[in-house]
């Protein structure tokens, strides 16, 4: 399938093909678990799903979402919910991310947690029932203090 990679270390943006198969995805982006994140009605992020627990995390954001550590694969899907060619271009995806420096990462994790958690109890006063809220802020945080960040500066794509 056409898919989209990005990597942080390399501060790279590039297309990809990738068979549509677990095993590949995980190749690509070089993990054992993956989460999905859903971009638009046709879309979604494969990422690490234990990224901020690795050796090593370099972080990003792509459109709204909060910091997210380590490659990620765009790729999209279909009323099945098989992965399929991404409908996204590549300057689509490109003017999306931003690479962030770990302090850069914490500032913006702190925000976002706080927005997070505004939504999650004004969803819950709405009779949302159970909502599940993961702050990622102690998770790059402890990121840092061990030392699994390059201490680089931010730069666009």
């Amino acid at each position: 399938m056409k898919a989209i990679l990005i990597d942080p270390k390399a501060r790279t943006i590039e297309p990809i093909d990738v068979a549509d198969t677990l095993e590949a995805i995980y190749a690509a982006l070089g993990c054992k678990w993956i989460e999905e994140m859903r971009l638009d009605a046709r879309n979604v992020l494969y990422v690490d799903e234990e990224g901020l627990q690795a050796e090593r995390c370099d972080f990003f954001t792509i459109g709204t979402s909060g910091p997210l550590c380590n490659r990620a694969l765009v790729a999209g899907f279909n009323r099945a919910g098989d992965s399929v060619d991404t409908t996204l271009d590549l300057e689509t995806v490109r003017r999306a991310v931003r690479f962030l420096a770990p302090a850069e990462a914490l500032e913006h994790a702190q925000r976002y947690d706080s927005a997070t958690a505004i939504r999650a109890a004004n969803a819950r006063e709405e009779g949302a029932g159970f909502i599940h809220v993961v702050q990622a802020t102690p998770l790059i945080r402890a990121a840092i203090e061990r030392g699994a960040t390059a201490d680089v500066p931010a730069k666009p794509h």
